[in-house]
């Protein structure tokens, strides 16, 4: 499919143009019919605007002959809506229009660019933008591809099918054992189209792919010339079109080689490695080789037998660069993870100490108290403010806090007692209505649904009847129990309650 656009001033003379003979009307978003009326519809919405000199913008779609059975009034409305709802005209006056006069099928497209808001659609990059959307509009309704051969130059491209009818020779395309001019052009197109779309690295690949089409490829002058055959009629590359030709195909060879190396390298930089030789060594697997240059400033990358400076694969890889890179993909890891382990630790629910917990993890912490605390894993270092949203002293405060309350509820025979016991602890309760605070290492912490006062109650209810017991069994109870007296504590139960207290120090 080819998009062609041009500017204009003149909405009446292109209407009268668009509504010949043998057009047919396939969609407007004008309320009028007639050139005229049309034209005053335009016209109005224009000059609300005064300050655009061209508000008309004309689009013409063109199709392959090979797509126009597919392509019936309803089906071109729905494609060449698409095209103008990607390009910014939707909410803009057109006129639709579909020609039958041509041996190809193509449809107009009238478009005021001042829209009803009275602003005018921008149409920077618009060919571009244009050969863009066209090309999704291919790939999303199955119509044949089109090819790019120069500076904003487009040429419809014909499937084998539709090259060069089956049976005998068709004088249209071949006479006198020669192939005619639409002959040659339409060899031309299938083979530039396969050579564009197969994104083939060297001459077997591309020859194989060519003969799927009924074209064969051989070489001439010693390997110098390359020509294309159909139907026992050979042509010669260059003089068929003069991309085609042998220096030219091969240079096509390269920057398909040299996209599939950027690729390559690209998806090596985001994996983690150790250092550079590991890197090296990952990109060695997949064929892809470094050489030294003489003067020791630069390299190179050999890949299917070509070779590539640095610069030119990627200005941005250089040596030190690559090394930085994969100083920081690693270190992207490393805090991914540690942030991950360090969530981890909070949703346990668990008295665990923290750094036993980081270690089975791998990490190492280091704890910098009034200074700032640090991590490291696969011998990268990672500080605390490295990683986004994590409050080292916060966390740890609201563990240790966690141990404090449970040791607290379970021991505690009233309300009085809970309180007194983490009074002691430096932990100041704030009582409400529906929920406990508490303020601790200089955080204040919700204590949540858990913590309502209905429930520490009959949790302390429960644990009456076994303080009692174990005060008739002369078991202390590691917190105070208000009036009951549990006598003295025994020096074995002192060095249980260090050593309780002992594993919930930070």
């Amino acid at each position: 499919m080819i998009g062609r656009i041009t500017t204009g001033k003149d909405i009446k003379g292109l209407l009268e143009y668009l509504f010949k003979d043998d057009s047919e009307i396939l969609q407007k978003t004008v309320l009028s019919d007639g050139v005229d009326r049309i034209t005053w519809e335009f016209n109005m919405l224009s000059q609300c605007n005064p300050r655009i000199e061209k508000p008309i913008k004309h689009f013409v779609l063109s199709f392959a002959k090979s797509d126009e059975e597919k392509l019936d009034n309803e089906k071109l409305i729905e494609i060449a809506d698409k095209y103008l709802e990607d390009m910014g005209y939707m909410k803009n006056q057109y006129v639709m229009v579909r020609h039958n006069d041509t041996e190809r099928l193509h449809v107009h497209i009238a478009v005021n660019r001042i829209g009803l808001d009275v602003k005018c659609v921008a149409d920077s990059f618009e060919k571009v933008r244009s050969r863009n959307i066209l090309r999704q509009l291919e790939k999303q309704y199955d119509l044949e591809q089109t090819a790019e051969v120069g500076k904003g130059k487009e040429m419809l491209l014909l499937s084998s099918e539709s090259f060069f009818e089956n049976g005998s020779k068709n004088e249209k395309y071949i006479l006198n054992n020669e192939l005619t001019k639409q002959g040659k052009s339409n060899l031309a197109k299938t083979v530039f189209r396969t050579l564009k779309s197969e994104k083939s690295t060297n001459f077997e690949d591309f020859k194989n792919s060519l003969m799927k089409k009924n074209i064969g490829l051989e070489f001439k002058n010693s390997g110098k010339v390359i020509c294309f055959e159909f139907k026992g009629i050979n042509v010669n590359g260059g003089e068929l079109y003069k991309k085609l030709s042998k220096y030219n195909i091969e240079q096509e060879f390269r920057a398909n080689i040299l996209s599939d190396l950027r690729n390559c390298l690209k998806e090596s930089l985001n994996r983690n490695y150790k250092g550079r030789d590991d890197f090296f060594e990952a990109i060695e697997k997949m064929g892809i080789l470094i050489r030294m240059n003489k003067s020791k400033n630069g390299y190179s990358f050999l890949y299917k037998g070509e070779s590539f400076k640095a610069s030119v694969v990627d200005r941005k890889i250089t040596l030190s660069k690559i090394n930085d890179t994969i100083e920081i993909s690693n270190k992207e890891n490393a805090k991914d993870y540690i942030f991950e382990v360090i969530k981890k630790f909070e949703k346990n629910r668990t008295l665990i100490d923290f750094n036993e917990f980081i270690k089975d993890n791998g990490i190492v912490f280091y704890n910098g108290n009034d200074k700032e605390s640090k991590f490291l894993y696969n011998e990268i270092e990672v500080k605390e403010s490295e990683l986004r949203g994590v409050n080292m002293s916060k966390i740890l405060s609201t563990h240790k806090l966690k141990g404090i309350i449970t040791e607290a509820i379970e021991y505690s025979t009233s309300l009085d007692d809970f309180i007194d016991y983490l009074n002691e602890k430096s932990i100041k309760v704030e009582i409400g209505d529906e929920k406990l605070l508490y303020q601790f290492g200089g955080f204040e912490i919700d204590a949540g649904k858990e913590s309502l006062t209905d429930f520490i109650e009959s949790r302390f209810a429960q644990n009456l009847p076994e303080i009692q017991n174990d005060k008739i069994q002369n078991k202390s109870i590691p917190i105070n129990t208000g009036s009951v007296d549990l006598g003295e504590k025994s020096d074995e139960e002192e060095e249980e309650i260090k050593r309780r207290n002992k594993g919930m120090e930070i």
